[in-house]
């Protein structure tokens, strides 16, 4: 294995551990086989690029490719950025057991639920209220308990309509942030 295949499979490792994440749940959310996962995770698989992709986009990373000249300068921003959005643990478990109650639901609920699910993935984690993702899987839970079609379509909405109010928070922080200049010139006291 080269370098820097071996580079990437850390920083994947890394990632998804960072994010509290499962091989599973990773795979899940990619939509890639959980074995993938393992042998990229361990390098002994030569990794494609749509797979990349999807892991990266789960991970709520971008594939880019970038100039070398420009490397330094983008792993300062990616370090700045990553030190901004602190890692929020509260969030990461609550999202994992909402996760493995829409796994255990599994059939036509889980397959309704898991783009909202995977939104989710990608809302950063200083918009999300551990609250909302409580409510949301204690919603699956009760669905699943009463058996109720009804209860489980709720429950969905309710996931979207959450899925949908974050995606638009971290939207509109984004939005606030690339306003912002990254200098500003003060004015010449000649």
């Amino acid at each position: 294995m080269s370098y820097d295949v071996e580079n990437i499979a850390k920083q994947i490792l890394a990632a998804r551990k960072n994010k509290g994440l499962s091989q599973r749940q990773l795979s899940s959310l990619a939509g890639l086989p959980q074995p993938h996962i393992s042998k990229i995770e361990n390098g002994s698989v030569d990794l494609r690029i749509s797979s990349l992709v999807a892991i990266s986009r789960a991970l709520d990373l971008e594939f880019v490719l970038v100039p070398r000249k420009a490397l330094p300068a983008v792993k300062s921003i990616a370090k700045g950025a990553a030190k901004a959005e602190s890692f929020r643990p509260d969030v990461n478990r609550e999202f994992n057991r909402l996760a493995a109650v829409l796994k255990a639901t599994g059939g036509a609920v889980e397959m309704s639920a898991l783009p909202h699910l995977r939104r989710l993935a990608n809302c950063r984690a200083s918009v999300v209220d551990p609250g909302m993702l409580r409510d949301a899987r204690r919603a699956f839970e009760s669905a699943k308990k009463s058996g109720s079609q009804n209860s489980a379509e709720k429950a969905v909405e309710q996931l979207s309509a959450l899925a949908s109010r974050l995606a638009r928070s971290t939207h509109d922080i984004e939005h606030i942030e690339a306003q912002r200049p990254a200098y500003s010139l003060e004015d010449d006291d000649d």
